[in-house]
């Protein structure tokens, strides 16, 4: 959602600018530059069109399929081509228009390029996804749209949904039990010795009997949460909530009020809290006698598992809004700043770092063997990496915005997406298998895309983690299904 965030920034910025002077002419038409990053290689246009007494700038992605978007009324002043937060200098004699990329649009790094005139822009549609559809082996109505991902716990298809009700399915689609928390459920539950572990958007943690539902005890964790609507302009895309890594008699979870904190399994009572500097939705992972965990404002964290001092920090430069992955002595990151990096374990030093052009990593990363895969938000890809290097085996079209985290198998990888209608790109809504080895579509199913508001940024399909097990994957839907496929 990277570029929506961008678009609406740009605008706002824009809205008071003057009327653009005949002068303004002179960059009319359609530039493109090529821009470097890491030894890769993306590009970018942006096309100078008048309408009326405003020159209006268009941008397009060809690497996202996003197609002549406008971004920003423009002023002109000499040779300087104000639009928004992008300054250009227009030198007419050598036909260009030099920048840097302001950072709503790329936000870590300040990546310098030149413009030069090109032809009239033809969008290009995605390639479509060569891959049989399969249908559900078994559907079931949660009720309520889910966020939240999908676990797999002893034998049980676990899977909360906005209405606060904890759903409980057997691998054939009976619902064994529902539990009802009071705010909406968009953490994945886990399971803690007999019991599964959740929170809620009512600021609680519940303990619950795996196999009725019943309560073990409940505690407060944090204040409740009043989400901000997706279309919202002031949404930050908060879309999923921490959920419980397992440590012993110790259960590690974090709040939107920004606190990473330990409770007793047995009890609930609180052992350590740590604050970071925002709201935390990322899942703590516990290795090694620690806790890693990202926040929203944009670090990293390693804490003592024991008692939640800080032993590093590290900023990645951007929100942290996914688990980490523990990979050996490393911990894999994804971040709003486009990058996912490999840190030290011990002491955060990145080790590698990998570019996804144009895209947040909202994705967690999952580790099997000695391979990272990941999804990725605007670029709509999944991608298979060398854990050790950050070396890429494969890259796959997703079709949409893969937010979720990869399910992984010996021979599979199974990778939810949602699709966003009235946005910048033309994403889908679907659930992919793809070949483990290769990346190769296996299989596809396509969720149908609802009726929209004009111009409301609408999602759909799945936007959170899917789970595999029993030779089965499963899917929950923001329709508020949930999806069950043969492996």
């Amino acid at each position: 959602m990277r570029f929506a965030v961008a678009l609406v920034a740009l605008i706002l910025q824009a809205v008071s600018a003057p009327p653009a002077p005949e002068s303004a002419d002179r960059i009319l038409g359609a530039w493109q530059a090529t821009l470097e990053h890491g030894g890769e290689t993306r590009e970018f246009i942006v096309e100078f069109v008048r309408s009326r007494d405003r020159v209006v700038m268009l941008a397009s992605t060809p690497a996202l399929h996003a197609w002549r978007f406008p971004v920003a009324l423009v002023t002109m002043s000499g040779s300087r081509v104000t639009a928004g937060s992008a300054v250009m200098d227009f030198d007419e004699g050598a036909g260009t228009l030099t920048t840097t990329i302001p950072a709503e649009l790329i936000p870590k790094y300040a990546i310098k390029t030149t413009f030069h005139r090109r032809g009239p822009v033809t969008p290009e549609p995605p390639a479509a996804i060569d891959a049989p559809v399969r249908q559900p082996a078994w559907t079931a109505p949660l009720g309520a749209p889910a966020w939240a991902d999908v676990a797999f716990l002893d034998g049980q298809v676990v899977v909360g949904a906005e209405d606060g009700r904890l759903h409980v399915f057997d691998p054939q689609g009976r619902e064994r039990w529902t539990f009802r928390a009071g705010g909406a459920i968009r953490a994945r539950a886990v399971l803690a010795g007999r019991d599964i572990v959740v929170q809620a958007d009512d600021g609680m943690l519940y303990r619950l009997d795996a196999h009725s539902g019943k309560a073990r005890w409940q505690v407060r964790i944090g204040a409740p949460l009043t989400r901000v609507a997706f279309a919202d302009p002031s949404s930050r895309y908060e879309n999923r909530a921490p959920g419980v890594a397992i440590d012993g008699e110790r259960l590690v979870t974090a709040t939107h009020d920004g606190v990473v904190l330990a409770v007793d399994a047995r009890t609930g009572a609180t052992i350590w809290t740590f604050r970071t500097g925002d709201a935390v939705v990322a899942t703590p992972v516990v290795g090694g006698g620690r806790v890693f965990c990202g926040s929203f404002d944009g670090f990293v964290y390693a804490l003592d598992a024991s008692t939640g001092a800080l032993l590093w920090k590290h900023d990645t430069g951007g929100a942290v809004t996914s688990a980490v992955a523990l990979a050996g002595d490393r911990v894999i990151s994804g971040s709003r700043s486009f990058d996912l990096e490999s840190l030290d374990a011990r002491s955060g030093a990145p080790a590698w770092t990998r570019y996804v052009w144009f895209s947040w990593v909202e994705s967690p990363v999952t580790v099997f063997g000695p391979s990272a895969y990941v999804g990725s938000s605007d670029a709509a890809k999944i991608f298979s990496l060398d854990g050790a290097t950050g070396r890429v085996n494969w890259t796959a079209e997703a079709g949409g915005s893969a937010w979720g985290q990869p399910a992984v198998t010996g021979t599979a990888v199974y990778q939810g997406v949602a699709g966003v209608l009235n946005y910048l790109a033309p994403h889908k809504g679907l659930l992919l298998a793809l070949d483990r080895a290769t990346g190769r579509p296996l299989w596809m199913y396509a969720v149908p895309a609802p009726p929209a508001e004009p111009k409301t940024p609408t999602p759909y399909g799945f936007a959170a983690s899917v789970a595999a097990g029993s030779g089965m994957v499963f899917a929950a839907g923001l329709d508020g299904v949930l999806y069950a496929f043969k492996s």
